[in-house]
């Protein structure tokens, strides 16, 4: 990918999708490095519009929306939360006059990819595709029946629980039973700083010299996700060309280690060559709590969108000189980010909803976008 003489120069940051620890971790990353430029997973689609990220109006939850030209319809949503470390880095990139691009594979190229091929890693509850991948930091589509039955041998249970699930078998290492919760423990709740992005990595990495060697991935899903890695890296090795300074990429953690690799240019551009491609435009559009939730059927969604964004606001008032009281820190969350049954109630009669006590409570659990405990 690169030259030997600028890996000390690029900076890989494998992030959660949607976490405010992750995105307070990457700021402080940034400010330490201080980067000539930063590059995104995200639609190069959309670079054009990248800068509108700067601006005072620009208030999340938002998302990026690629459409084809022809058929809006055939479109991508690319969200984003306030506490999502993309939206940070577009915004830090953006007030430092940094040079700030998306560099995943097209969505001219992934739209007009064969159905099969384009379904994959879309947001199940609208059937809309999404950047993100299931779970918290983009991991590879769980095994189908008839995947299994293309796999030249059955995987080893144990590493077999890792495709499901990568971070659950971490959280099992470390004494944990909920993967989510061993993930808050260690980043999204913990000390976040900038050595956190070397331990993520390192343990990815272990996880990926087992996965890859598994014929577990079908064809089409693990051609993707080649293409997307090899574009990728085509991108990061332009960018070292580019700059004599200090280079930052901002992807989800599982495509850290697939960007390391020292792999020739040009067989990365023969897995690119001959792709189909279609006209595409792209803009910026409102987006919502609710679906930055996991229970919405987001496959990158979060278990309870409301409480990540009250640990960024506790975060930015820490980082602006005041104190994290623990105390304060949740009586604040109890009084603020969630209304009364009877609220709830009322709101829903406002639109007509038939209410009933539990069920005003069930459906105004999903509009604030807070899923229940798992």
């Amino acid at each position: 990918m690169a030259a030997d003489g600028a890996a000390h120069r690029l900076h890989i940051f494998g992030i959660r999708h949607h976490g405010p620890g992750s995105a307070r971790s990457l700021l402080s990353a940034l400010n330490e490095l201080d980067p000539t430029s930063v590059l995104i997973e995200g639609p190069p689609d959309a670079n054009d519009i990248i800068a509108f990220a700067s601006s005072p109006a620009m208030t999340p939850p938002l998302a990026i929306l690629v459409h084809g030209q022809e058929d809006p319809a055939n479109a991508s949503f690319y969200p984003f939360a306030i506490y999502s470390p993309e939206w940070q880095a577009m915004r830090w990139a953006t007030a430092k006059g940094r040079p700030v691009r998306f560099i995943d594979l097209p969505a001219a190229n992934r739209l007009a990819l064969p159905n099969e091929t384009a379904t994959q890693g879309r947001d199940e509850s609208n059937g809309k595709t999404t950047a993100a991948a299931p779970e918290e930091v983009e991991t590879p589509p769980a095994l189908t029946d008839a995947d299994a039955a293309d796999a030249t041998e059955p995987a080893p249970p144990e590493i077999a629980a890792i495709r499901r699930d990568p971070l659950a078998y971490l959280a099992r290492i470390a004494g944990y039973e909920d993967s989510e919760a061993w993930w808050n423990a260690l980043i999204e709740q913990g000390a976040n700083a900038p050595p956190v992005f070397a331990a993520i990595e390192a343990a990815i990495t272990e996880l990926r010299a087992h996965m890859d060697t598994l014929p577990a991935l079908s064809v089409t899903e693990q051609r993707l996700e080649e293409q997307r890695e090899a574009f990728m890296r085509i991108a990061i090795a332009a960018a070292l060309k580019e700059t004599d300074g200090h280079v930052a990429v901002v992807t989800g953690a599982w495509h850290v280690p697939a960007l390391r690799r020292k792999i020739a240019a040009g067989d990365d551009r023969a897995l690119l060559k001959g792709l189909p491609r279609i006209k595409v435009t792209a803009t910026w559009v409102p987006w919502t709590d609710a679906r930055l939730a996991s229970a919405s059927g987001y496959g990158a969604g979060v278990t309870s969108p409301g409480w990540y964004a009250h640990l960024w606001k506790e975060f930015e008032r820490h980082d602006s000189g005041r104190d994290l009281d623990p105390r304060t820190f949740t009586a604040r969350a109890s009084a603020h980010r969630w209304p009364s049954a009877q609220q709830w109630a009322r709101d829903l009669h406002r639109r007509r909803h038939r209410s009933s006590p539990s069920g005003a409570v069930a459906r105004g659990a999903a509009r604030s976008g807070a899923a229940g405990p798992r």
